[in-house]
């Protein structure tokens, strides 16, 4: 019994991390631009630049990835 409680959590917490990255690509990720929907549409290319480093797009997709999932678990912090 205890085998197959151990079992089903580590599934559910494999789950919970297949589920977060899924996610994670379908909005994040899966936009071509999504500085220029913050920035706004008269925004300047120094302006976007900005715009895309505060929001850690110039980061690489994986620390992108554990920013979010650190933020779903422990709160989010925007800049």
């Amino acid at each position: 019994m205890f085998a197959y409680t151990v079992r089903r959590v580590v599934v559910g917490a494999l789950m919970l991390v297949l589920m977060s990255m899924v996610t994670f690509v379908l909005f994040y990720a899966g936009s071509t631009h999504p500085e220029r929907f913050a920035c706004g549409p008269k925004c300047t290319e120094p302006q976007l630049v900005l715009t895309r480093r505060s929001l850690g797009y110039d980061q690489p997709i994986t620390t992108q990835w554990w920013k979010f999932a650190k933020g779903v678990v422990a709160g989010r912090e925007f800049p």
